[in-house]
């Protein structure tokens, strides 16, 4: 038996040093006494045989592979114990074990205090054995009953002081469980016995025939050769066990550094090692080469690994196992250390130049500085690959003191190559996600600010804002707004063209940002038009002295290409609450103040109702709204929804239209918001639903299977009446459910109402196809928008528009078709108007277009005609569209 110890251990110094003292007084006692005085024996033992003999039994021990790393190992010390007791002198069998255990400890490397335990430990054994089996033979023979029972006492004797010493050692570094100090017991016992009763008889036999030790020698060849066949296939069998595992462990995270953390204590626990390194080659071109490092407290926690084992592990009488169990050693954390390129390169050609596992020296020539800092006296080191077999990095496994598992062998190294196989993959993994993620912010950042002074566009402003109005909500606070305008901008730019005029705009970005105060947050909404928020802002007062400050700091002039240019500023201030409770109407009134500023040249103005021409407007449009709907004033105008892919129409969006007879043409945007206001709504939404609906039911009459899209308002989601009203109007029209689409802007799909999903869920019961408008201009979350009956995304004409010659709107484009296809809906790009934009839509897959390229908005009857005119396809499919 055998234990090594720790350098906690100093409890194992003391007992090594008793043992020697007491075993050269116990040999100095032994040498003047009478025993050992046996009957002549058929030969004489002597040393030069027994050394070699213990040697032999130690190095060649058996050793029996029972589960998930855990064995049991038979070193057969009592085999020449017992010929020894026979058949030699008690001073020649003890120098003659001692000096076979100290062979083996030497060449294994061993520390002195475990050298010194073991060669004490060996020599109390052997006294003890020698005085109780001549004390219980007496002066008979060896050979018979009573013989028997000697040897095998004195065999007992010699495992009891072992157990005894071990069991001291381990309780040194803190008691056994009841469970482990049985296991232990219970597997030495039984080897000793078998070890005892293999030596009695072959006593017996070289007794009766002394050339019988011939017969056993080649009998023990054939066990041991056997043994090794055996071992070699149990511990192939267990490395591909220790490879599933450590690879099934690396691939629980898509996270590149959980991912390299878990492959470090992997490797580390499975190759036994104090210290694991991984090299990582850069994710991409902006980034560094990473080395990292895990290092333990008290070394590995791993035991019985599929790592060599110690070649002196089962020493003395009685058997070595191993349970494959952690050791309570810490372990470490992993650290990052960020590595020039051209370092990376050079460690990765000091440690795998071959690209094959192989052992490393540290501090050799060549090797890297750093794996002799760790510090490491063997070192093992595989390479990493990806998937076109390029090095991509390298897993090192090290250890402080070889001598206790004798360093890192040819087997290691092959299964260090195996795991950094399997790393390589799910490193490779990480390393994909992290540049998607880093890909995906980056975009997100693009869709939320401006590409040329990267401050936050018009969308994030108004998140902005929400956020700033829930911060002061609680505690009664003001939020104030800026909307700045640089006026007469339009000139610098036909003077000096593109160019210059992106420099002057940076110019006048740093200017405002440093005369605003320090918890604003510009924002550029426009070629020349900024807006600025002011949080938590004192009182309005405050929100206009950051008006005055910023006009004045515009006196001093701006310089484009040597000429010194004066700009002036338009500045519209609107506080919440005090001008408006929500973000478009605190938005629209500081417009509205700019607007004020620049038609009376006053520089700033806050926000005056007087001043607000819409007002009076809005006011007198609420009655005669409703006059027109009862009157039938409004026009339901319908633009054709086409294919892309083969020109056919497919069906039409219904557009509402009301040409007031005394103030002309009054824009959608502005009637429907007096009818949201006033409450009218509903009953707007049903006047252009019916007529779309007998459209619909007309082109299905002439056999065009064709749809109809009617717009909704935001106040409609919150109408519970609206699904049964939906359902009656259908039925009553005569059209399916299917062949009507409602369409809703993005903001009023990610509305998290409980109301506005049930309405959207009993939309898409009733058989309606729901279509989010707009797409692209908000800030979806994808996750809500899956959960949501949508089946049909449009993408906003803004991005359409200037794909062609914008690579920024092209890429949202394709992102949104793509999106569009893997979530199974059905994309339509709307205000296609250039065929430059047809074929690129028909190359990126889109599926359906609208927009003046293919037709106008048209009146009922304009649009029938225009369908009769329509034999045939009038936009042709792009040439290798699919």
């Amino acid at each position: 038996m055998s234990a090594h110890i720790t350098p906690r251990s100093d409890i194992g110094v003391a007992l090594a040093a008793l043992w020697l003292g007491l075993g050269g007084a116990a040999l100095y006692a032994f040498a003047r006494s009478d025993y050992g005085a046996l009957p002549d024996v058929p030969l004489d033992v002597p040393v030069y045989v027994l050394a070699p003999a213990f040697a032999l039994c130690e190095v060649l021990a058996l050793r029996v592979v029972r589960r998930h790393g855990q064995f049991y190992g038979f070193a057969l010390a009592e085999v020449p114990l017992a010929i020894g007791l026979v058949y030699a002198g008690p001073a020649a069998l003890v120098v003659g074990r001692m000096v076979g255990v100290l062979v083996v400890l030497l060449v294994a490397r061993r520390r002195l205090v475990e050298m010194a335990f073991e060669l004490a430990l060996t020599a109390i054994q052997t006294i003890v054995a020698v005085i109780v089996f001549d004390v219980a033979l007496g002066d008979v023979t060896p050979v018979g009953l009573r013989g028997a029972g000697a040897l095998l006492a004195g065999l007992a004797a010699s495992h009891a002081v072992a157990l005894l010493a071990i069991l001291l050692v381990v309780a040194a570094g803190g008691l056994p469980g009841r469970q482990a100090l049985g296991k232990t017991v219970a597997s030495g016992s039984w080897a000793a016995v078998l070890d005892g009763a293999i030596g009695l008889g072959l006593a017996f036999a070289v007794w009766q025939v002394p050339n019988v030790g011939l017969l056993v020698a080649a009998v023990v060849v054939v066990c041991v050769w056997s043994n090794r066949i055996y071992s070699r296939v149990a511990e192939r069998h267990h490395r591909l066990e220790v490879v599933d595992a450590f690879a099934r462990s690396v691939v629980r995270s898509v996270n590149l550094g959980e991912i390299a953390e878990s492959v470090l204590r992997g490797a580390r626990s499975l190759m036994r090692a104090d210290h694991a390194v991984l090299l990582l080659a850069p994710v991409d071109d902006e980034s560094e080469a990473r080395r990292i490092v895990l290092s333990g407290g008290d070394g590995p926690s791993e035991v019985g690994s599929a790592a060599e084992a110690d070649p002196a592990a089962g020493s003395g009488d009685g058997p070595a196992t191993g349970e494959g169990k952690p050791d309570g050693a810490d372990e470490g954390e992993a650290t990052v250390e960020p590595v020039p390129t051209d370092d990376f390169l050079s460690d990765l050609n000091a440690l795998v130049p071959g690209r094959v596992a192989r052992a490393v020296v540290p501090g050799h020539k060549g090797s890297p500085r750093w794996l002799a800092e760790l510090p490491a006296a063997a070192a093992l080191a595989a390479p990493l690959t990806n998937a076109d077999g390029e090095l991509s990095g390298a897993l090192v496994v090290s250890r402080e003191r070889p001598g206790r598992t004798s360093g890192f062998g040819d087997d290691q190294a092959e299964l260090l190559g195996a795991l950094a196989n399997h790393a390589s993959i799910a490193l490779e993994n990480g390393v994909l996600f992290e540049r998607l993620q880093a890909e995906a912010a980056v975009r997100a950042h693009q869709a939320l600010h401006d590409p040329l002074t990267d401050l936050p566009n018009r969308v994030r402003l108004n998140e902005l804002l929400n956020e700033a109005f829930e911060a002061v909500y609680a505690v009664r606070g003001r939020v104030g707004l800026l909307v700045i305008d640089l006026d007469e901008f339009g000139q610098v730019s036909d003077a000096f063209g593109h160019v210059s005029t992106d420099a002057l705009v940076v110019q006048a970005c740093r200017r405002i940002k440093s005369l605003l105060p320090e918890n604003a947050t510009l924002c550029r909404i426009g070629f020349n038009e900024f807006a600025a928020i002011l949080p938590e802002v004192e009182s309005v007062d405050a929100a206009v002295g950051a008006a005055r400050m910023l006009m004045a700091g515009f006196d001093p002039p701006f310089q484009v290409e040597g000429v010194l240019l004066a700009l002036a500023v338009n500045i519209g201030v609107a506080v919440y609450p005090e001008h408006a409770i929500d973000v478009p109407s605190l938005t629209q009134r500081a417009h509205i103040a700019r607007d004020t500023a620049r038609r009376l040249r006053s520089g700033w103005e806050l926000y005056d109702p007087t001043h607000d021409p819409s007002t009076p407007r809005r006011l007198a449009l609420g009655a005669e709204l409703r006059e027109a709907l009862e009157g039938r004033e409004l026009d339901v105008c319908f633009q054709p929804k086409v294919e892309v892919a083969t020109g056919v129409v497919r069906g039409a969006e219904a557009l509402v239209r009301w040409n007031h007879p005394r103030l002309g043409r009054v824009r959608p945007s502005e009637f429907i918001a007096v009818a949201e206001h006033t409450g009218d709504i509903r009953n707007l939404t049903m006047v252009v639903m019916r007529r779309a609906l007998a459209e619909c039911r007309s082109w299905r009459d002439r056999g065009l299977d064709m749809s109809v899209a009617v717009n909704l308002s935001a106040r409609n989601l919150l109408d519970l009446h609206l699904v049964d009203d939906v359902a009656t109007l259908t039925e009553h029209m005569g059209v399916p459910p299917s062949a009507l689409t409602l369409e809703l802007t993005e903001s009023m799909v990610m509305s998290e109402s409980q109301r506005s999903v049930t309405v959207l869920e009993g939309l898409a019961e009733l058989g309606v196809c729901l279509s989010c408008d707009d797409f692209g201009t908000g800030y979806s979350s994808l996750a809500h928008l899956r959960r949501l009956p949508i089946g049909e995304i449009k993408i906003d004409r803004s991005f359409i528009a200037s794909m062609t010659v914008d690579d920024n709107d092209r890429a949202i484009a394709r992102s949104v078709l793509a999106l569009g296809h893997d979530l199974g809906l059905t994309t339509v790009a709307e205000g296609v108007e250039s065929r430059e934009g047809w074929e690129l839509l028909s190359s990126l897959g889109c599926d359906l277009a609208q927009g003046f390229l293919v037709c106008p908005p048209l009146t009922a009857s304009q649009f029938d005609q225009w369908l009769s005119q329509r034999d045939t396809p009038e936009i042709p499919v792009a040439s290798g569209a699919d």
